[in-house]
């Protein structure tokens, strides 16, 4: 898979470099293709997602950069996440985010509805943030990255509407 990002607008560049990285199964390569040298946004994928990749230079410019970007692991969205049911079309799981942490949640193939039931602190979804609170109840569409930061700790079910394979169909 290849993604050139010479074409985007800046705003636009690491989000697709994400989005794209997310989509890849363990043990696929993203070239990432830039006028730059990409390395903030391999800082960045360090920082959320710690060992799940290596980052291998094909060209270094000066007017040309592609870097060849390997998924090794699955992305761990939270640490403690407990999975309360699992069926062909739905997954709930609940989450535990400390006080003070920030955790990702990885965008879905399907959509998903986070219920927050304890807690306070700062959601974040394609970039737009705003507080949440125990009730607060949002929806991530198919897609999506979303980060949770908490000001306390954070309780939440998360339920995620997934795609059907093709034998329940």
């Amino acid at each position: 898979m290849e993604v050139d990002i010479r074409t985007l607008p800046p705003a636009e560049r690491h989000r697709a470099i994400h989005l794209r990285l997310e989509e890849l199964e363990p043990g696929g390569t993203l070239r990432v293709v830039n006028d730059h040298d990409p390395r903030p946004v391999r800082y960045e994928l360090e920082d959320a997602h710690p060992g799940c990749f290596t980052w291998t230079y094909v060209e270094c410019g000066p007017q040309t950069w592609r870097v060849d970007v390997l998924k090794t692991h699955d992305f761990e969205p939270f640490e403690d996440v407990d999975l309360l049911a699992d069926s062909p079309g739905l997954r709930i799981v609940q989450i535990r985010v400390p006080a003070g942490a920030k955790e990702r949640v990885m965008n879905f193939a399907g959509g998903a509805a986070l219920i927050f039931d304890e807690g306070a602190g700062m959601l974040e979804v394609s970039g737009h943030r705003r507080a949440i609170a125990a009730g607060t109840v949002e929806i991530v569409c198919p897609g999506e990255t979303c980060t949770v930061s908490a000001a306390t700790e954070l309780h939440a079910y998360v339920a995620i509407a997934k795609q059907p394979s093709n034998d329940t169909k």
